[in-house]
């Protein structure tokens, strides 16, 4: 069975994996310049699970470093709003945000909005918007 530094199993403990995470945040080694997040904002099931994943990234980067995500936005339309279907079957477009909204979520986690590119359209889908973030 594979171990981690300290000799602790990496076994996963049937109730959604906290173990597991534990123990794969203590394999990182130290603060990373940089926190890639593409294509998983989308497919959350709410937005409360997107500000997890901002203060993961908050607390794993280092000072100056910097966080891409990527996120589908809503444009205030109801084509774009989040679609609450099932999970199971139907999990794109599960969690939407408004571009202030969004930027509003990654100041409060403590990450400083740098700059947004956003992808009206293209090969794969539309409406992506990519935040550039930094922490001080």
């Amino acid at each position: 069975m594979p171990s981690v530094p300290g000799g602790q199993p990496r076994v996963p403990d049937g109730r959604g994996g906290g173990r597991v995470r534990a123990v794969a945040l203590r394999e990182i080694p130290g603060p990373c310049d940089v926190f890639l997040c593409l294509y998983v904002f989308e497919v959350l099931p709410t937005p409360e699970y997107g500000e997890r994943i901002l203060r993961l990234a908050h607390r794993m980067l280092a000072p100056g470093g910097l966080a891409l995500i990527q996120i589908k936005y809503d444009e205030g339309r109801w084509l774009t709003r989040p679609r609450r279907r099932s999970y199971r079957t139907g999990p794109a477009q599960m969690t939407t945000y408004a571009i202030p909204e969004f930027w509003k979520l990654a100041a409060r986690v403590g990450l400083r909005p740098e700059a947004i590119e956003l992808v009206p359209e293209n090969e794969l889908d539309e409406r992506y918007a990519y935040f550039f973030l930094t922490r001080p």
